[in-house]
């Protein structure tokens, strides 16, 4: 059976209604469930070959875990930053993303109609992010190790340590 208004999720905030929402939480983040070196095409479709000296035990040698924390955290930024913009692009410049959730793990879009009134287009619009979203989760890892490898690899003089 085809997707339909009862497959949407929804969140709540304990003093507000439920909205249509995406589940965007990470959940066992490790960056060994990645293969490396990272292949070409393998980062939202952007052409993305590593050096294969760009190793997980390269890495483990040479970024503290603060330093890892601040590329996860820019890497999940990012993230946020591509929901808006294919937000506003499904449905125009008033939509607008936010967290919701005490993790921030609910992507929330702000500017849609009310969810009673919609219709097979707007279904159809609501799946096309929601699938976009699980993208954009699935490829925080990727993304990880890519800012790992163009900040601290191929500019060794910037690699931070604690």
């Amino acid at each position: 059976m085809g997707y339909s208004k009862e497959d949407v999720q929804f969140h709540r905030e304990m003093w507000g209604p439920g909205q249509p929402a995406v589940n965007v939480k990470m959940h066992n983040f490790d960056l060994r469930r990645v293969s490396l070196p990272l292949a070409e095409g393998s980062v939202d479709g952007v052409d993305a070959y590593t050096d294969a000296a760009f190793t997980h035990d390269w890495i483990e040698a040479n970024v503290n875990e603060e330093a890892l924390n601040d590329f996860w955290t820019e890497a999940c930024r990012e993230g946020w930053e591509m929901l808006d913009s294919q937000a506003k692009e499904i449905w125009g410049e008033k939509a607008a993303v936010f967290a919701e959730g005490r993790s921030g793990g609910w992507a929330v879009v702000d500017g849609l109609k009310e969810f009673e009134g919609w219709d097979a287009t707007d279904l159809s619009k609501w799946r096309r992010f929601e699938e976009y979203a699980h993208q954009v989760v699935k490829d925080i890892p990727q993304q990880t190790l890519m800012l790992i490898y163009l900040n601290s690899f191929e500019s060794p003089q910037e690699t931070l340590q604690g």
